[in-house]
């Protein structure tokens, strides 16, 4: 039995090691920073962030509402295709100032009454794609563009593989989708 003690010591001392995760830095066993194994902690942030002059600006929905709708005509965005007044005219009612959303990006016309709103986005899925989500779909030409129109969706193909998307009932889209398709054909 003496030839036993040496690997029956040898065996009890690694599983006392590995127990104890080798000895080394607790920290070395975890995954990449980020990882469920090693979350990054949060870190507080200031009660008040600042605006693009170093301007401190209470957050909230005032501050997040001005910032999507100051800026525009500055960039590329789907609120530059319709304009409030065309917007106002299509949809025959008052409306609140368009916002700027950020997924898509779209844009969303809203009636002052909250009833009613168009959402306007150019996406990069192809019109065929799209087209087979839309139930009971019309295939239409808006001003020389294919397009699909479903009970509350329209899909156009436009230029470089892109679809402009206007998200309401089809009699309604089809006039934004005019305005918008003849402003990004110029």
């Amino acid at each position: 039995m003496k030839t036993f003690a040496p690997l029956t010591t040898a065996l009890l001392a690694a599983a006392l090691l590995a127990g104890c995760g080798g000895g080394g830095d607790r920290h070395a066993q975890r995954g990449p920073l980020g990882s469920p194994d090693n979350p990054v902690p949060a870190t507080p942030q200031s009660e008040h962030a600042a605006n693009e002059k170093g301007a401190a600006v209470k957050p909230g929905y005032a501050t997040l509402l001005q910032k999507q709708t100051s800026k525009p005509a500055r960039r590329f965005t789907p609120c530059n295709l319709v304009t409030k007044s065309q917007a106002r005219a299509i949809m025959r009612t008052a409306i609140a100032e368009p916002v700027e959303a950020p997924l898509g990006p779209s844009c969303v016309y809203r009636s002052r009454d909250g009833r009613t709103s168009v959402s306007l986005a150019v996406t990069t899925q192809s019109l065929s794609a799209l087209s087979r989500q839309v139930q009971q779909a019309s295939k239409l030409k808006v001003t020389g563009h294919r397009a699909v129109c479903g009970r509350s969706v329209l899909y156009v193909s436009i230029k470089r593989g892109q679809t402009l998307s206007v998200g309401a009932p089809c009699v309604t889209a089809l006039k934004f989708a005019t305005t918008a398709v003849r402003r990004l054909d110029r």
